[in-house]
């Protein structure tokens, strides 16, 4: 569980996907954990069965960081320059903001986080980093709620273990200003669901069902979000696929690109049509699931007079099943406390049942693409 965060306590037990009904527990007792994801060659619809985890398993996992942190950490995979930068940056916060970092954004300083801060040595953007999650600390750690007021969310991963983060602006409740501490939390909470050594997500938006543009008249946000991209999400845009964008949001998007650099312009691809979006995942080597609810949605989405439907934050059969019993839909409007903590506790589930524990030195060193084998495979 995530250290910054208190565990929470249900029906006697740690929560670990299962309620028990004594405080007392066998050291041989199991808890039951959803099967992350469908066997290679189909998607899954419904759990097929139930893959045992030992309650000693999640005991024993290493602690999940705080959100954004990328998961697990091991101290050992920081490097020189990783320390570095994490101490010139501590003292540069503290030189320019009077205050000293928390414990929340210290331990985001993990060798997930710092790779993307050195080769160069970029302090600054680290610095402007930890200065806008300071600034939103109190809706990542879920102290305020947060307004959910589209559908942005996980919907997969990719062949090399790299989210895959799905919005439609159709499903926009208000403008865009208020939607902007969901697209943080989700963002964040995309690259703790990574596979151990991989980091970044792609990005599908979606104009199929249409846009309002009304919820875009102030171009502040569009450029918060840019700096976004640029500064806490540093170099982990791996793409992005506007898919069947309408030439009157060009003038929005252009915003946008002004204040993002040219690398990041490059990784922004605009797909004709929901049937190419589809072919893109293909490509990208993502999992059935993945694509099946990609393929989903977009028709959904194109259907007139249709209820729009998605699963909030992580819409996966997994985090569907675990979380069951809060009842979450597109209805839900915010995630609350109670929310966050069973989410974190599901991440942390997860990533044990679809990539295992950590296995030591290395977890976080991303080897070459071609080496990754499909996230699925048992």
């Amino acid at each position: 569980l995530c250290s910054c965060d208190p565990p929470v306590r249900r029906g006697g037990a740690w929560a670990a996907g299962a309620s028990a009904e004594s405080d007392e527990t066998d050291e041989d007792e199991s808890v039951d954990v959803p099967e992350a994801g469908p066997p290679r060659g189909g998607p899954r619809r419904a759990p097929a069965g139930q893959k045992r985890l030992k309650a000693e398993a999640l005991a024993e996992a290493p602690d999940l960081g705080p959100v954004g942190s990328g998961g697990w950490h091991a101290e050992e995979d920081l490097t020189d320059d990783m320390r570095l930068v994490a101490k010139q940056a501590k003292d540069l916060y503290v030189m320019q903001q009077k205050v000293a970092l928390t414990e929340f954004n210290l331990r985001f300083l993990t060798s997930v986080t710092l790779r993307s801060y050195v080769n160069p040595v970029a302090t600054q953007h680290l610095v402007n980093a930890l200065t806008l999650r300071a600034q939103n600390e109190d809706a990542l750690t879920l102290r305020q709620p947060v307004y959910l007021g589209c559908s942005a969310r996980v919907i997969g991963w990719d062949a090399t273990g790299a989210s895959v983060f799905a919005s439609e602006p159709c499903t926009m409740r208000r403008s865009m200003q208020y939607v902007m501490h969901q697209m943080h939390y989700v963002g964040w909470s995309a690259l703790d669901l990574n596979k151990p050594g991989v980091d970044g997500f792609t990005v599908i938006m979606d104009y199929g069902g249409g846009f309002n543009p009304m919820h875009f008249l102030n171009p502040k946000p569009v450029i918060e979000l840019a700096h976004l991209v640029e500064s806490q999400w540093r170099r982990r845009l791996n793409k992005a696929l506007l898919v069947d964008m309408p030439a009157s949001f060009r003038v929005i998007l252009n915003i946008f690109l002004r204040f993002v650099n040219p690398a990041t312009r490059d990784k922004i691809r605009m797909v004709p049509s929901s049937g190419e979006a589809i072919s893109e995942l293909e490509r990208m080597g993502c999992d059935a699931e993945t694509i099946e609810n990609a393929r989903r949605y977009m028709h959904e989405r194109r259907q007139p007079g249709r209820k729009h439907t998605w699963h909030p934050l992580v819409d996966f059969s997994f985090f569907r099943d675990y979380l069951a019993d809060l009842h979450l839909s597109e209805d839900t409007e915010e995630i609350t406390e109670e929310i966050h903590m069973r989410l974190r506790e599901a991440v942390q589930a997860f990533r044990l049942s679809r990539w295992g524990p950590p296995t030591g030195r290395g977890t976080a060193a991303a080897p070459p693409a071609d080496d990754y084998d499909f996230c699925g495979s048992e």
